[in-house]
């Protein structure tokens, strides 16, 4: 069987200002978790941490890696959506 190659320009990111929404989403959710308990300069210092992990977990979304996680390991999936699942030999195409 053979590969089945996808469009790239389907696994592009969202951008805004041609800025990763994953990288600006991390940057204000761990700045604004940290402006609570430590102040801004901290805060400043890990929204660039959260900028650069939002970025990452955004990238490996759009590859698809995190959804196939999802969707093929769930602890739960005999009982939740065993019916939907394709057959194995499908699994393997995508």
């Amino acid at each position: 069987m053979e590969r089945i190659k996808f469009n790239n320009c389907l696994n592009k990111p969202v951008r805004f200002w041609n800025i990763s929404v994953g990288s600006i989403i991390g940057a204000v959710t761990f700045g604004v978790i940290i402006l609570c308990f430590k102040g801004v300069l901290w805060a400043f210092a890990f929204g660039a941490i959260g900028f650069a992990i939002g970025g990452i977990v955004l990238h490996k979304w759009d590859l698809g890696i995190i959804q196939r996680k999802i969707y093929w390991h769930l602890p739960v999936s005999k009982s939740t959506v065993s019916e939907n699942l394709p057959e194995s030999y499908i699994r393997r195409l995508m």
